[in-house]
């Protein structure tokens, strides 16, 4: 507080395909922040968080590609594996993250060291099923009918109340060290020598009612235009105009819920 005035906490927000995530600089999310992925009016993601050995990273370095792209790099502090310390900084976690309809976050460690080291590598994923208004008055109020359940490759995590159903499929991509589910937690073990890295694809698909929202095209390509070709306008103006009428004009695509029989349209409270 400042003068009686709440100084927001930066965010990082990413959306497409009627769907957005808003997470904190170094790409984590807390439930309790107005963190989340966020689909039907719903938040089906609120907490996820990294760890290694006990220890949090270090953020390196963060960038964006677009409206639906970031990417962060961190480094491990000091810790220790069976064998001895691990310095800071001989480990680098890389996390590079595209949301389409659906979340898909590549992750990559790559070690340094002089020495095979140990790793437990951790993974705090959690779902409230808060609606936009709760998550925005910070008034979470338990979830009794929420539940998870594995499924091939993953887990599920669900709510239902009446006729209203919201869920979260999270799906792991090829890797040579399956994690262990421990209640909201995947613990991988990793075992890593000098110059090598480990790599891990994870995807979170959001399920309206009994709708999955799919990821739209490849998640490992760079992100493509938003505008379609019938709307590709030309601006004719001084060249310091152009490039903040181009991206207005692809936000305001990418920001469009799209309908299966009807127009797509942009939601209330955009710029």
């Amino acid at each position: 507080m400042s003068g009686g005035i709440r100084i927001p906490h930066p965010l990082i927000i990413l959306h497409g395909q009627g769907v957005a995530l808003a997470c904190d600089m170094d790409g984590q999310m807390h439930a309790d922040q107005l963190h989340g992925l966020f689909a039907g009016d719903t938040r089906v993601l609120s907490t996820y968080r990294l760890g290694v050995n006990g220890h949090a990273w270090r953020l390196l370095g963060r960038s964006r590609s677009g409206h639906g792209t970031a990417q962060w790099e961190f480094q491990n502090p000091a810790i220790r594996d069976p064998e001895g310390e691990v310095p800071a900084g001989s480990l680098l976690l890389s996390l590079r993250r595209r949301l389409d309809g659906a979340l898909h976050d590549d992750l990559s460690v790559h070690a340094f060291g002089s020495r095979r080291v140990h790793l437990q590598l951790t993974l705090q994923l959690d779902a409230d099923f808060s609606d936009l208004f709760e998550v925005k008055s910070r008034s979470i109020p338990p979830r009794l009918n929420a539940y998870r359940a594995p499924i091939p490759g993953g887990i599920a995590m669900t709510y239902a109340r009446g006729d209203f159903h919201r869920g979260l499929e999270i799906r792991l991509g090829p890797s040579h060290f399956s994690p262990v589910f421990v209640g909201a937690l995947l613990i991988f073990e990793l075992d890593l020598d000098p110059s090598t890295a480990w790599t891990c694809c994870l995807e979170a698909t959001p399920v309206i009612g009994d709708k999955a929202l799919m990821f739209s095209g490849d998640p490992h390509a760079p992100e493509p235009d938003p505008v379609p070709d019938p709307y590709r306008l030309t601006l004719e103006t001084d060249p310091i105009l152009v490039h903040p009428f181009r991206c207005g004009r692809a936000d305001l695509h990418a920001l469009a819920v799209p309908q299966a029989e009807d127009p797509p349209y942009i939601a209330a409270g955009v710029p």
